[in-house]
């Protein structure tokens, strides 16, 4: 049987955005619970969260109240992120044997949907000494599932890069990635800037929070 270990990226200084954007509210709920909970439909289990303590506060609380473990560290950079989850990447706790692969969700794309995400666990589980990603028209993006195979490279990340630089070590696993055609473009969409949750919503015609401002979209063309 396949294992796999989810760790969701939810560190940063939100420096474009101006306030946590992990909290900002898309259709009634903070991007991140949007993530977690496609993780949690999807079935994945273990959900581990990496969280820049110091500024996520909030998104500690929400973890707790999701029923998800949070991954703790004071880090800045994207490299930081990914090092502190991998460190939760070691043996399932309930079979006492390794993962098989680990799979890294962007804190800030809440329009993934469970069913995209099932089917890149099952493109994973039939190919699992392979990455495996998601794309949209054979363009990758995220969420990605990273073999056992680069778990000791995902822990010795360095600088602002994450599976990036796996990549640039590791230049075969990139070219040899299995693709799985996301439903689609949207669900590959992150957040950086107000502006650019706004338009996610517009485009999907949901409602939008952000510092208590909302907007509706529902029904706008």
């Amino acid at each position: 049987m396949t294992r796999i270990e989810c760790i969701v990226m939810a560190s940063g200084a939100s420096r474009r955005f101006g306030s946590n954007k992990l909290m900002a509210e898309l259709d009634g709920k903070p991007l991140i619970q949007h993530v977690i909970e496609t993780a949690q439909a999807a079935g994945l289990d273990p959900i581990v969260v990496s969280v820049d303590d110091a500024f996520h506060a909030p998104v500690v609380s929400l973890c707790r109240r999701l029923g998800v473990r949070c991954a703790l560290h004071t880090g800045t950079l994207q490299s930081d992120t990914v090092r502190c989850g991998m460190q939760e990447a070691n043996v399932d706790a309930a079979t006492g044997k390794p993962w098989s692969g680990a799979v890294f969700l962007q804190g800030d794309q809440p329009l993934l949907r469970p069913a995209s995400l099932r089917a890149l666990l099952a493109a994973f589980e039939a190919v699992p000494d392979k990455v495996s990603r998601l794309a949209w028209h054979r363009t990758p993006g995220s969420p990605v599932v990273f073999p056992a195979v680069l778990f000791d490279a995902l822990r010795e990340v360095k600088g602002d890069t994450g599976g990036s630089g796996v990549f640039a070590a590791y230049p075969g696993y990139q070219a040899s990635a299995v693709l799985v055609e996301a439903a689609c473009a949207e669900e590959l969409m992150d957040v950086d800037t107000p502006a650019e949750l706004e338009r996610l919503a517009l485009a999907t015609k949901i409602s939008v929070s952000i510092r208590g401002l909302t907007t509706e979209r529902l029904g706008v063309d």
